[in-house]
């Protein structure tokens, strides 16, 4: 059954993925932010299938912009992030950044309650 997300809990992992976007990827305003309640390894399975991860719950978020990961390393491009989000706090805690081409078909409804915001 699907994990509804109370309002001020969505409100709290939508600013912080907008705040990951403009912070740590120079994305002012990222859009079509998709919002589900689901497990790390079932978020993990959906983006890289025949993976595992823990078990632990967590909300998995996908966003469009112009994302450019800087940092550590090389810097990152994409048009599309999914990411791993935990509460309480809310904090992104893993991510991927894929590139136009790459975008994958990820159908989110199938770990929850989608939430569309943006």
């Amino acid at each position: 059954m699907p994990v509804p997300i109370p309002a001020p809990v969505l409100g709290e992992i939508v600013a912080e993925v907008v705040r990951w976007a403009l912070q740590d990827c120079h994305e002012p305003a990222p859009r079509n932010i998709r919002v589900v309640a689901t497990t790390r390894d079932a978020a993990h399975a959906l983006v890289w299938p025949g993976t595992r991860s823990g078990g632990e719950p967590l909300y998995f978020a996908v966003a469009e912009g112009d994302f450019h990961l800087t940092g550590r390393g090389p810097t990152r491009y994409g048009v599309w992030a999914g990411l791993f989000v935990s509460h309480p706090p809310a904090r992104v805690t893993a991510y991927t950044l894929r590139p136009e081409a790459d975008i994958p078909d990820l159908d989110l409804s199938l770990l929850g309650q989608v939430y569309t915001v943006a």
